[in-house]
């Protein structure tokens, strides 16, 4: 009896362990509230909308913008000049990934080291803005 409670009890320490694991590179939530904290105006969006379909254009490339709509796109704005779309991926591997590209045979990862320097990576979130306030907002998420 002792030794099924104590495989019971680390069963039940690895399950644990494991959601944590699993849940800690997931922000999208604390980035949406943390925008809607700061009474911006937060909704999801697809590719195709008015807008992103441009965004998408100008910044990413023909195969990222044909796999956007795989992953929740979060569109926030607070006015005019101050709006992001935040591109919310299924881990933070999979982030990695869509910013990693083939160069010469080679893995080139700048793409996702540049993003990840200029705090635009954010767990599994990737934010595409030029306002300086939704990248403050994004960071402290």
């Amino acid at each position: 009896m002792k030794r099924f409670v104590r495989i019971m009890a680390l069963a039940m320490a690895l399950l644990m362990v494991t959601m944590a694991f699993a849940s800690c590179g997931d922000k999208g939530e604390a980035v949406k509230k943390a925008f809607e904290k700061e009474e911006w105006d937060v909704k999801t969006v697809d590719s195709k909308t008015s807008g992103v379909d441009v965004l998408l254009k100008i910044l990413l490339t023909e195969e990222q913008r044909e796999k956007a709509d795989e992953y929740e796109l979060i569109l926030v704005n607070s006015g005019i000049l101050k709006s992001a779309l935040i591109i919310k991926f299924s881990s933070a591997n999979e982030l990695k990934d869509f910013l990693t590209v083939e160069k010469d045979g080679k893995k080139d990862t700048s793409m996702y080291d540049d993003a990840k320097e200029d705090g635009i990576i954010n767990g599994n979130c990737l934010l595409l803005t030029l306002s300086s306030d939704a990248k403050d907002i994004f960071k402290k998420a």
